[in-house]
């Protein structure tokens, strides 16, 4: 995570899979909650992570974040390439996003944000990277905003969550 001048940014709580923040915007003075992700590729062990980030949301009030690699993808659109995805772990990011009450922001940008970056029918691409939000932080900003950066050299694409894209900067 990367953030820019004017956020006070201060670290609660960390584990393998997860960073977590509080950050207080001094554009907006607005303070809300960051989580930033890179959860397992085993179904199993991502369902336990999924649980254990419910339980960090019903810890904090206020709007919340949460961003980052999430190795899982919604529907069968989010993917180009290689075999289907199993429906259960669709399911289970569905259902975590859905009980947790979270929204989508989307990006600006190509849609796929990770790619095996072979070439051919032996290419993969799919969306395992977006930021979920819940309806407080919607509500403290006028129109958050996800940009799609260009991969430098990872096989993930950054993302930058845009707060203020409307405001003067």
């Amino acid at each position: 995570m990367a953030w820019k001048d004017g956020c006070d940014i201060k670290v609660t709580s960390s584990s393998s899979f997860y960073i977590q923040a509080i950050v207080k915007d001094a554009a907006n003075d607005v303070e809300w909650s960051i989580i930033g992700v890179h959860l397992s590729c085993s179904e199993q062990v991502r369902s336990a992570q999924f649980q254990e980030i419910s339980v960090m949301m019903e810890q904090n009030q206020g709007g919340i974040a949460i961003l980052g690699d999430f190795n899982s993808i919604t529907t069968p659109e989010e993917k180009d390439g290689g075999g289907d995805t199993p429906l259960s772990s669709m399911t289970a990011f569905n259902l975590f996003i859905g009980d947790n009450d979270l929204v989508d922001l989307g990006m600006i940008g190509r849609q796929y944000t990770w790619s095996n970056r072979r070439a051919g029918n032996e290419l993969i691409q799919e969306r395992l990277d977006r930021v979920l939000v819940n309806a407080e932080l919607l509500q403290s900003f006028c129109q958050p905003t996800v940009l799609r950066l260009a991969e430098n050299g990872s096989d993930h694409a950054p993302l930058l969550l845009d707060t203020t894209p409307w405001m003067e900067k």
